[in-house]
């Protein structure tokens, strides 16, 4: 494909690039080891472009055979419901009021299934999640707050609510309440995130140990990254699992961790961290709102949560042996 010759589209575009070098030797007076230089650099160049397209488009339907593949393998469990222009998935079960909000998805169904004997209960997924469509750039807790409320008002799932939030899920659970507080019953947060909390070097992501301007580069590559195949191809079979979990629930549950869109989405979180953290800020505190924190017995996550005080002094703490991965225990704050 690369060959210097004449034939077919390569040979097309060297007759042009020929053309040119002709006109401007007879301007310039190119010699002619110039001319074969320039020559050969065509070539390098034309054969470098178009090993690039090639892959371009190969990694373009590897990832859409993938997205064909996976929706074949995981049926979509929930509804979609639009949102303007995208889709966000939520599935409700149970009935009585008010209606728990598990935002983080799937993995909360075997949660889900015991809060929904005493009231409804219903987990979300966030824009790129799950069955959720990606939405626009950057995402942070206010975009999702927003994301989160359409979804309710669309899907008809009125209030009042008790909002549920794990790790990162604090975030927009706690801009959900500053900006509809009339609609928020109560809150748990189940080892969530704070905006000022300094992890320890070891349990930083590997994108966050590196260099400010390596960072920049790989968020704004991550979205095109997604697109070619490149986040499939290089994605794990891992995840975390939720005790309790049958090998089938499992299944979807490492899926849908490691589909390209959620980790596209998740990467866009992480590198929208500070500008998520000046919104929780922003949103005041709580109020006079029921708030209960879960926490295992460790460390860093303790202290995290014991700043959570100053904004709720009557807020309840608890601390169990479960670990930070998507621990099991909402329904001990739900209830």
């Amino acid at each position: 494909m690369c060959a210097d010759d004449d034939r077919g589209s390569d040979g097309f575009f060297f007759n042009l690039w020929t053309v040119g070098l002709s006109k401007l030797a007879g301007k310039e007076n190119l010699t002619r080891e110039d001319y074969m230089k320039e020559k050969r650099l065509f070539g390098v160049v034309l054969c470098l472009a178009i090993t690039v397209a090639i892959l371009v488009v190969a990694g373009s339907v590897y990832e859409r055979i993938g997205r064909r593949r996976d929706r074949q393998r995981f049926a979509q469990v929930g509804t979609s419901f639009d949102i303007g222009g995208r889709t966000l998935n939520v599935f409700c079960s149970g009935s009585g009021s008010p209606t728990v909000i598990l935002e983080g998805g799937y993995s909360w169904i075997n949660e889900q299934r015991e809060i929904a004997k005493f009231t409804r209960a219903c987990w979300y997924e966030r824009a790129g999640q799950g069955w959720s469509d990606p939405g626009p750039s950057p995402q942070t807790a206010t975009a999702m707050a927003g994301d989160l409320h359409d979804l309710l008002r669309v899907a008809a799932i009125q209030p009042p609510y008790v909002l549920v939030g794990a790790s990162f899920g604090g975030f927009p659970v706690r801009v959900f309440a500053g900006k509809y507080p009339d609609e928020v019953a109560g809150i748990v947060l189940v080892d969530s995130a704070h905006e000022d909390q300094q992890e320890p070097p070891s349990m930083k992501a590997p994108i966050n140990k590196l260099p400010p301007f390596a960072r920049r580069a790989l968020c704004a590559l991550l979205p095109t990254a997604g697109e070619l195949g490149i986040v499939r191809l290089m994605s794990g079979g891992g995840g975390p699992i939720s005790r309790g979990m049958t090998p089938e629930q499992a299944a979807y549950s490492q899926f849908l961790t490691n589909q390209p869109k959620s980790v596209v989405a998740a990467g866009d979180e992480g590198c929208n961290w500070e500008r998520t953290a000046a919104e929780v800020r922003a949103a005041g505190n709580l109020g006079d709102r029921p708030l209960i924190v879960l926490t295992p017995d460790r460390r860093l996550f303790p202290t995290i949560q014991r700043t959570l005080r100053k904004q709720v002094p009557s807020m309840i703490c608890g601390c169990t042996n479960y670990s930070h991965n998507w621990p099991n225990y909402p329904l001990v704050g739900v209830r």
